[in-house]
């Protein structure tokens, strides 16, 4: 192509393609096309998607030559190229942002991009604002958003088709102190319990996160709350298929094929339900989620979190999550936590408290 602005450092693939496009004031899947030499076809929404994420070699190299770049610089740009190894149900298929990065970039370059960051599933906080990753889901918006890059005098804008307006023009508001997580009520079913979240919690969030990222990256040797990043990583992803039916998240694994997928290439995007991580949640429960693990896990094994509530004002802990799970998600989690080391199982049990007593509380046993 003529035109092709450079990437910008830690700038995502589709957002780089999409920026490309905004040129001609084509669409991402268009100017793939073009680099694959064939028509425009709704199947390369996915084929994009599955760029994106490092998974198609030749995709990368034909979108190097029309950007003017060399393969191995445009799959730097990917989820795998950021993050070697990275497994497949981290990787998030769905478009998310922080406003106030979109808005710095608005004001910078007169352009948005979305960083790679965006798309690995631990991330859910901006660490320079401070702020959740949003996908167009909160209130404010619209129930359902149609969210589409379009082109503004030769630039890239971020639009929701459903309301009209641009998503990067929006005033940045900090939500705090909120209730999270924030559904519009068409997703799903009503929330059982919320988590009242104050400021403060955000720092040991964000040390979580990066956490979670090392422990992705397979780095070794760099602790959490007494964890290693290995045994950090199993006990999250044991965790997090618990949580979201605490939120009164009740989706099916077809739901959750439906909304981020558009099912061109099955078995790509949705994982197995069994295997549901922070990358296949929405972006609103997947803050609330990530905040409820900071807040469970240093009860268990560092200092707890302040600021950091169930809607009824009682403390976030191992303890309270226990007690709102159902029997069936209580045998899960002692199922899976069998597997863990002695020492961090023996840790979990002591900050329940509650082996005897939940055993007498239920209907079998009585």
């Amino acid at each position: 192509m003529p035109i092709a602005p450079a990437p910008v450092t830690g700038e995502a693939l589709l957002s780089w393609v999409a920026r490309i496009a905004a040129r001609y004031h084509l669409s991402g899947t268009a100017i793939l096309a073009h680099a694959l030499g064939e028509l425009p076809h709704p199947r390369h929404t996915a084929v994009l998607s599955a760029a994106n994420a490092g998974r198609l070699p030749a995709a990368e190299a034909a979108l190097a030559v029309v950007g003017h770049s060399c393969p191995g610089q445009v799959h730097a740009l990917t989820t795998r190229g950021l993050l070697p190894g990275v497994p497949p149900v981290w990787e998030r298929p769905a478009v998310m942002w922080c406003p106030g990065c979109l808005r710095a970039a608005l004001a910078d370059a007169g352009e948005v991009h979305l960083r790679a960051s965006w798309f690995v599933g631990c991330c859910v906080v901006c660490p320079t604002h401070w702020l959740p990753l949003e996908d167009g889901l909160a209130p404010g918006c619209c129930l359902w958003p149609d969210l589409d890059f379009v082109a503004e005098r030769g630039r890239l804008r971020l639009l929701c088709r459903s309301c009209h307006s641009l998503v990067d023009a929006r005033p940045v508001e900090h939500p705090w102190p909120e209730r999270w997580p924030r559904h519009p009520p068409a997703r799903g079913t009503p929330m059982d319990v919320s988590l009242q979240v104050a400021p403060a919690a955000l720092r040991r969030v964000l040390a979580l996160q990066e956490a979670l990222w090392r422990a992705l990256a397979g780095q070794t040797g760099s602790f959490w709350a007494g964890l290693l990043p290995t045994d950090l990583r199993v006990i999250v992803e044991d965790l997090v298929p618990l949580l979201p039916r605490v939120f009164g998240w009740r989706s099916s694994q077809d739901t959750i094929a439906a909304v981020w997928s558009d099912g061109a290439i099955p078995g790509v995007i949705a994982p197995p339900l069994d295997h549901m991580t922070l990358a296949r949640l929405p972006a609103s429960l997947a803050f609330t989620v990530m905040v409820c693990l900071a807040a469970v896990l240093s009860s268990v094994f560092a200092t707890p979190v302040a600021g950091v509530a169930w809607d009824d004002g009682t403390a976030v802990s191992a303890r309270t999550l226990w007690q709102l799970l159902s029997v069936a998600d209580q045998d899960r989690l002692l199922e899976s936590a069998s597997q863990w080391r002695p020492d961090l199982r023996a840790a979990l049990w002591e900050a329940i408290v509650l082996p005897e007593e939940a055993l007498l509380a239920r209907p079998e046993v009585q």
